[in-house]
């Protein structure tokens, strides 16, 4: 009897880790975070510790250098560029949980990056920095990515 409540329990506690449900071809992960955040389509999904803030739209989580998928900020020695890089640091301070959804329609990465939203709390990094002025939509990756139909994607011209 106590192997058998030892095994219901690692079920338990293993779906809790990661429950994957099959719809038409594509999966939503939920990958167990503070925020609750489902990831969806079927590129890479994780989350990690944010390691370093680049700049604006492009920050370090477990290793994995992320640009953020449609959210072009300023370079850091253009006019709000250090701004841009302040508010990331804000919503992702080094040491903080992020989830990382990476673009199914940007799986290739750019410059070596992985292309995607970056969750950190409940707060979508994309959406924030366009929120703030501090980022423009990136209108020209629009017609591939996954994320263009989403409501802050929309918002800001996509």
């Amino acid at each position: 009897m106590r192997n058998i409540k030892k095994v219901v329990i690692g079920i338990a506690i293993g779906i809790g880790f990661l429950i994957i449900a099959m719809t038409e071809g594509s999966y939503f992960a939920y990958l167990p975070n503070e925020s609750g955040i489902i990831c969806e389509g079927n590129a890479d999904c994780f989350t990690g510790t944010v390691t370093e803030v680049i700049d604006g739209d492009t920050v370090v989580v477990n290793d994995v250098h992320v640009r953020l998928a449609l959210t072009s900020a300023p370079e850091l020695d253009e006019t709000y560029g250090i701004e841009a890089k302040e508010l990331t640091e804000s919503i992702c301070p080094v040491g903080s949980n992020a989830l990382v959804d990476e673009d199914d329609g940007q799986i290739g990465g750019s410059y070596g990056r992985t292309i995607a939203k970056v969750y950190c709390g409940k707060t979508l990094l994309n959406s924030a920095l366009l929120d703030k002025g501090l980022a423009t939509i990136d209108t020209t990756f629009c017609p591939v990515s996954e994320f263009s139909p989403e409501d802050w994607a929309q918002k800001y011209g996509c």
